[in-house]
């Protein structure tokens, strides 16, 4: 591909060849340019071909020369070209320099690309979900094959290594961000950059309520994707939470005086909240990723989300419910790699939990389990035993055990849990005790 302005593109073919030709002379320049280029970043047909044969020779493991080079062009004039190149050298010490312009140019030259068959496309007409959907795809491939990362020693990662350890040390408390009850923080040390959390359980467990809690009392940005509530219902919700008002009163409107002022006030502590919620009922990998990086530019980093995961849709064609969750759970680590934030997503489980006698979640109980279950930094259970045994003593007290965690310890938290008000909290430690002794043997710690 070229470019429209015959200057530019004529100092693009001029740096391409100054590279061959350090490639042809220097043998450290050719490793150096193999390693940080392909094929497809030169620009002119060319360039290319020579590139690939000196790649070629190289990867052969026989020393880069014009000679041997030459040999294996297939015409004369090829020959020729390469035979030339080699006037063409102006310093060996620029390889780096001019790797890093022929990768950028590249970019450039395939985001051009892109944007004039998007234009060619709108012409014709057709879905405009369709078009954006597969514009985004291809720039986001382009970020992702920009963003490849080269070997560090070990030893380099010392000084960030020591900054977080110091930062702990000052403040008494990991650096993660917080999941906004202390026990839950206590087993995990906390969310962190990059993290990929998976939430899991039942129907009527309060997996929603639960990360809507998290978002009323975060200190960061909290970004739910709802794909089967509306904004309005979760917004009710959240006031109910923060007003400790039974939800079914606030909607049957049978609130009493000092009911009416505890919403008053409850009304400000949403407007003070972190909260923010996108209803939108499709979305797929490629709308979330998007999405994640408006947000930032637009609120800050934060937290993301996804509420659940098993109602993505995959980008492109379905391959089947294993194969698909298997693309979106990963997607969904890359995307907080990509970005530096944690992620949580909601999961269901399978219907087997319920037909065992003790039904608290195992990570074998995520329904298309596989990737997920190998993907995910983090995986906690949210299991009440009040949903099942109904003339259980402690109603009030949820369970919320930690499956996997790179980070730390696998072990059970307890919450304060009203589900009338919508309301989880940390549990009082008296409360903590005598749930745990009544239940000894059934969870661990």
């Amino acid at each position: 591909m070229h470019w429209p302005n015959s200057t530019i593109d004529g100092y693009v073919m001029i740096v391409e060849q100054y590279l061959l030709a350090n490639m042809l002379l220097d043998e450290s320049s050719c490793t150096d340019a193999v390693s940080m280029l392909s094929a497809d970043d030169f620009l002119h047909a060319t360039n290319r071909k020579v590139f690939e044969i000196i790649k070629h020779v190289h990867k052969r493991g026989d020393g880069v020369d014009v000679i041997l080079v030459a040999s294996e062009a297939n015409d004369k004039t090829l020959k020729n070209y390469v035979f030339d190149l080699t006037d063409k050298c102006e310093s060996l010490a620029g390889t780096e320099r001019y790797c890093k312009k022929i990768k950028n140019d590249s970019i450039v030259a395939k985001i051009f690309r892109i944007a004039m068959e998007t234009a060619d496309k709108a012409k014709i007409g057709g879905d405009a979900n369709e078009l954006i959907t597969e514009t985004e795809k291809a720039l986001l491939d382009l970020v992702i094959d920009n963003k490849t990362r080269d070997f560090v020693h070990v030893k380099d990662t010392m000084p960030e290594v020591f900054d977080r350890f110091e930062s702990r040390v000052v403040s008494g408390k990991s650096d993660g961000i917080s999941y906004s009850f202390s026990k839950i923080d206590e087993f995990t040390g906390g969310m962190h950059d990059g993290d990929l959390i998976i939430l899991s359980g039942r129907p009527g467990m309060g997996k929603t309520t639960l990360c809507a809690n998290m978002a009323l009392r975060s200190e960061v940005n909290l970004y739910l994707f709802e794909t089967e509530m509306d904004k309005i219902t979760l917004a009710e919700n959240a006031l109910c939470a923060v007003s400790k008002l039974d939800s079914m009163r606030f909607r049957n409107g049978t609130v009493n005086k000092d009911e009416k002022q505890r919403i008053a006030l409850g009304v400000n502590d949403i407007i003070q909240s972190k909260y923010f919620i996108n209803d939108a009922p499709y979305l797929t990998p490629t709308i979330l990723r998007n999405s994640v990086r408006r947000q930032i530019a637009l609120h800050g980093k934060g937290i993301f989300a996804i509420d659940s995961i098993q109602n993505l849709a995959v980008d492109g064609r379905s391959h089947g419910p294993r194969e698909d969750m298997n693309a979106i759970s990963r997607s969904l680590k890359l995307i907080a790699k990509e970005f530096s934030v944690p992620i949580i997503g909601i999961s269901h489980l399978t219907r087997d939990v319920d037909k065992r006698d003790n039904k608290r979640p195992v990570n074998a109980d995520l329904r298309e389990s596989g990737s997920i279950e190998s993907d995910a930094d983090v995986i906690l259970h949210l299991y009440r035993e009040a949903h099942y045994n109904h003339t259980f003593k402690f109603k009030d007290i949820a369970e919320v055990g930690v499956g996997k965690n790179r980070h730390g310890i696998t072990r059970v938290a307890l919450l304060y849990c009203d589900l009338s008000t919508g309301k989880f909290d940390n549990l009082d430690n008296d409360s903590y005790n005598e749930y745990t002794e009544a239940i000894k043997g059934e969870i661990g710690g």
